[in-house]
């Protein structure tokens, strides 16, 4: 067993090794003349890490480098890189505790905030959700907690240049932790934003509205309400399926995981289609890779697979101001799989799953319905 003078050694020479790094890392930082040499600096030291750097040891690295880029910076750009590295750097300790840090943090953002530069104001509002959403995530789940929260949580859906979807996928992680169901909040939102407290005008309101009733939309148990145009600009009738198991899939001719279901689909509603099941496909996004005839496209597409079920496009949807099913259904991915029942209620939904083969669970719960 090593004594305690043994010990006191290795604590000395260790406190003289991180001495020295520091003092080398000093003078390498100081030595660095140019924005895009402290820039090096900074990818360099991060590369040392075996993994993702977090924590103090990348907070101490990145305080004095933003410090330095900023002291040399000419540029707009190069004021917001660094800039970025010193938000960066606070993030980093918020999360390692570090006592003291989030009133630093809010007081930096502060003065930033005041910069005229569009982006750094962008990012400074980014930085203070994520420090508002930490603080309520680091909460204890009470009541009054939960009511404070709220509080701050709705004047965040009150501003214009803040993402309403970011704004309530923290509320449901709070709310989650406070056994409130999802509904609930939404339907509380929602009736803040229609209220007079909510200052945005009538146009932004009702956008809001839409995706943030649009992310339960989605949900078991619910009426997805399908509405659009058919490829021949019909008025889709979703009442008109009553009666059937039908399978929503929202997909795009460019989306090669969605390409991937299609074999499948095919025997599935080859099977079933006789016993009462139907499949809608709703192809969004057809612009996304710059197509200039997305209309045209889908039909080539769906000729060329054989597609015999419903197909509705969302083009021709806006063209009869329909809501955009990203919004109305807060569809991110596609493809994104929905099975509803006779009554039109959902009993299986994925909207934002990343795994791309839970076809198989849809068709096992239609191998156990048409049994």
């Amino acid at each position: 067993m090593p004594s305690r003078n043994h010990l006191a050694v290795a604590l000395s020479l260790l406190l003289l090794f991180v001495t020295a790094t520091v003092q080398a890392q000093d003078k390498q930082l100081s030595d660095a003349q140019t924005f895009a040499a402290i820039s090096a600096y900074i990818q360099q030291e991060i590369q040392k890490f075996p993994a993702r750097p977090t924590g103090i040891a990348l907070a101490n690295i990145l305080i004095p480098a933003s410090d330095r880029l900023l002291e040399i910076a000419k540029t707009d750009v190069e004021k917001r890189n660094a800039y970025n590295w010193r938000i960066r750097a606070f993030q980093e300790q918020v999360r390692a505790n570090v006592e003291g840090t989030p009133q630093k943090f809010e007081a930096y953002l502060a003065e930033l905030a005041t910069n005229e530069d569009p982006v750094v104001k962008q990012n400074v509002t980014a930085a203070q959700f994520y420090l508002f959403a930490e603080k309520a995530k680091a909460a204890e789940a009470t009541p009054e907690n939960f009511a404070q929260f709220k509080t701050e949580l709705k004047s965040w859906c009150n501003r214009k240049d803040f993402s309403i979807t970011d704004t309530a996928e923290l509320g449901f992680t709070i709310a989650k932790r406070n056994n409130v169901p999802e509904e609930q909040l939404i339907k509380e939102l929602v009736a803040y934003i229609w209220s007079f407290r909510c200052s945005l005008p009538l146009a932004d309101k009702e956008k809001r509205v839409v995706r943030l009733e649009g992310m339960v939309r989605l949900q078991v148990g619910n009426d997805p309400n399908l509405y659009g145009k058919t490829l021949d600009n019909e008025d889709f009738d979703w009442e008109s399926l009553r009666g059937k198991y039908v399978l929503i899939q929202f997909t795009a001719t460019w989306c090669k995981p969605c390409q991937k279901q299609i074999p499948g689909m095919l025997a599935t509603y080859k099977k079933y289609k006789d016993k009462g099941f139907e499949i809608v496909s709703v192809y969004l996004w057809q612009d996304a890779r710059g197509d200039t005839d997305p209309v045209g496209s889908v039909k080539k597409y769906a000729a060329e697979k054989e597609l015999p079920w419903i197909i509705l496009s969302e083009p021709l949807s806006k063209r009869a101001n329909q809501p955009e099913y990203g919004d109305f259904y807060n569809i991110k991915a596609v493809p994104a799989l929905v099975l509803v029942d006779k009554e039109g209620k959902i009993i299986m939904s994925n909207p934002n799953n990343d795994q791309w083969n839970v076809g198989d669970l849809w068709k096992a719960k239609l191998a156990e319905i048409f049994k």
